[in-house]
């Protein structure tokens, strides 16, 4: 059975508790406490909005997953360079990673067969208006949250974070109807923690997780910088 939801625990009980088969796809970004791999669901025939509030190699890292297990990433960067070195780096043709410095361009479109991630990384603007559609994915990028930014956080299906200031935390919490043991554990992440928010239908949920990077990756972020 093909999982309909945004995010799993590659775990037999945890995912039969959500209706998933063991086998579905999915990216991998690390393992929660007990060692079980978490996925993200990145594409899928519905269309997927994720928010990622942290740093620019957790952006590219996510990106360069995609790379891995076949779609095409489309980026729409204020600092254009910085994407441009990693496809450069991840040896992929110009047409499986495309770079733009524009404000607004026109991503390609997906199929079940040419999935597409289109990455959107301006800063404080982000263009929240850019048209879902099936088999397109679109990740959001942001270093920092901003008031601008609490409605696109609120209405993303999967939203994930590095350790925010206790004053960011807070509406964050808010926006996504945290418990208090889940933002106080928001404030106090490690380097390598994670926390990933999705949801369910309307329920929402949270876990943490350790990202794991691999050899490849870390050599790869140590020569981009």
């Amino acid at each position: 059975m093909t999982p309909t939801y945004p995010v799993f625990v590659a775990d037999r009980a945890a995912i039969t508790q959500f209706g998933m088969s063991v086998g579905g796809s999915g990216l991998i970004i690390g393992q929660d406490e007990l060692g079980h791999s978490v996925a993200i669901q990145m594409v899928r025939a519905e269309p997927i909005r994720i928010a990622v509030l942290g740093s620019i190699t957790l952006s590219r890292t996510l990106a360069f997953r995609a790379l891995g297990i076949d779609v095409r990433v489309a980026v729409s960067s204020s600092r254009p360079g910085t994407w441009t070195g990693l496809a450069r780096a991840a040896g992929v043709p110009a047409t499986q990673m495309l770079v733009s410095s524009a404000a607004r361009f026109d991503p390609p479109k997906g199929a079940a067969d040419a999935p597409v991630l289109v990455v959107l990384d301006a800063g404080g603007d982000q263009d929240s208006r850019l048209r879902l559609s099936p088999w397109r994915t679109v990740l959001h990028v942001l270093p920092r949250l901003l008031p601008q930014h609490h409605q696109l956080v609120a209405s993303s299906d999967v939203v994930i974070l590095q350790r925010q200031d206790a004053s960011l935390a807070a509406p964050v919490g808010s926006l996504w109807s945290l418990p208090v043991q889940a933002v106080s554990q928001l404030a106090e992440l490690a380097p390598s923690q994670l926390m990933v928010l999705w949801r369910v239908a309307s329920a929402r949920h949270s876990r943490l997780v350790n990202l794991i990077s691999t050899p490849t990756e870390n050599a790869l972020f140590r020569a981009l910088g």
